[in-house]
């Protein structure tokens, strides 16, 4: 009785297996399909449907680390592309998957660590020429950033010490403007001044010409003030017998007719 329990067991578990191998292999084909016809969102929960029933099959995470990185989620891929390694069953996987990897880290410009992948790569799988070729290409672009980086702070001291002489120019010009405005007001206040000075000179000048065009008094005496009243007294006497006599004389009237 024994017996035949155990094999019934072992025929439900052998049916079981084999349907998940089936689901699993479905699902990895709909994924490949969708990946192919550029679906990424659908190929990536057909490869997750895998993982569910599997989480040890290094194609399943290999698949879906290709089309998380389809969708730019670099470091998302990176995790699975360690994940497919743990399972990966000889070195021709695993150059493959390294290959990969370093792909992510260029996607980033993160040479170093590309670099370092791609070696791995090698090191798995020496005559792969597409390796090689992004090895150099890595190398390549390393070399050119640290030279920028060895240029840039003689850049930044360039472009600091240009930005330094434009502001010291402007500086002079902006003293230079304020000295010629300065000049400018100094000089227009002496222009005033000046004229405020004519002015006045001027003023000064006319009031003396008429003090001295105008006869300055002179005090009189008593004996020649006496002299000058009696002098006015005849001089108006004259003058009033002139009129006297002028009245008196007489009127010529002419009597002829005219007949």
């Amino acid at each position: 009785m024994l017996t035949k329990v155990l094999t019934i067991l072992f025929i439900l578990l052998f049916s079981y297996e084999k349907i998940v191998s089936q689901e699993n292999y479905n699902n990895i084909k709909d994924g490949n399909s969708y990946f192919e016809n550029k679906r990424y969102g659908d190929a990536e929960a057909s490869y997750l449907k895998v993982i569910e029933n599997n989480d040890t099959l290094m194609q399943a995470y290999y698949n879906l680390g290709n089309t998380i990185y389809m969708q730019e989620r670099y470091e998302e891929a990176r995790e699975n592309y360690n994940k497919a390694i743990t399972f990966a069953k000889n070195k021709q996987e695993k150059a493959d998957i390294y290959h990969n990897i370093a792909n992510t880290f260029m996607a980033e410009k993160k040479w170093e660590q590309s670099i370092d992948a791609l070696k791995k790569a090698l090191r798995n799988n020496p005559k792969d020429l597409d390796t090689k070729y992004n090895l150099a290409y890595a190398q390549e672009q390393l070399k050119k950033e640290q030279e920028q980086k060895c240029e840039k702070p003689d850049k930044d001291k360039q472009d600091k010490e240009d930005k330094q002489e434009k502001d010291d120019k402007k500086e002079n010009k902006d003293k230079q403007n304020d000295k010629d405005d300065k000049n400018k007001e100094e000089e227009k206040d002496e222009q005033e001044k000046d004229k405020k000075d004519g002015d006045k000179d001027d003023e000064e000048k006319q009031d003396k010409e008429e003090q001295e065009g105008k006869p300055k008094p002179q005090k009189l005496t008593k004996e020649e003030a006496e002299r000058l009243l009696k002098a006015l007294e005849a001089k108006e006497q004259k003058l009033q017998d002139k009129k006297k006599k002028e009245e008196m004389i007489p009127v010529n009237i002419n009597t002829d007719k005219d007949w």
